[in-house]
């Protein structure tokens, strides 16, 4: 590929820790919004009521590589792209068993897309939280 992965991973491994801390999702053909809700509820913590987020004052970065990659639906949507749009728009989700509101604080979303596979259109509504970097093939 690219190298955008390991070019976007070393720019987070920069990062000083007591500021910041990083978790990688991978996304694929079969994520679903219920895997990434599952998936990126794992490095936060309760912190008061509904309120989550990362351990102490920490601020968390998701990176998110081949957001491209999951099904599109009969609808030509993506639910994975629509649970993560909704998260970094009303920075909340919906615990889905219990359909209670769980409120997502100090969190940020970086990603990559595949340039080879997936869809190769983003949700507009999802792409307005995103700055757009291009990266070209090496050589």
């Amino acid at each position: 590929g690219t190298g955008k992965t390991q070019l976007v991973g070393g720019m987070i491994d920069q990062f000083n820790p007591s500021i910041y801390t990083s978790t990688t999702i991978n996304f694929n053909y079969y994520t679903t919004s219920s895997v990434l809700a599952d998936t990126m509820m794992i490095p936060l913590e309760k912190k008061t009521g509904s309120n989550y987020g990362p351990t102490g004052s920490t601020k968390l970065v998701y990176f998110i590589d081949d957001l491209n990659l999951p099904e599109v639906d009969t609808y030509n949507t993506q639910s994975a792209i629509a649970h993560l749009r909704q998260h970094m728009e009303y920075e909340h989700c919906y615990e889905l068993q219990k359909m209670t509101l769980k409120k997502i604080g100090n969190t940020q979303v970086v990603s990559c897309m595949n340039p080879t596979a997936g869809c190769f259109t983003i949700n507009p509504r999802l792409q307005r939280w995103f700055a757009t970097f291009a990266v070209g093939l090496p050589g």
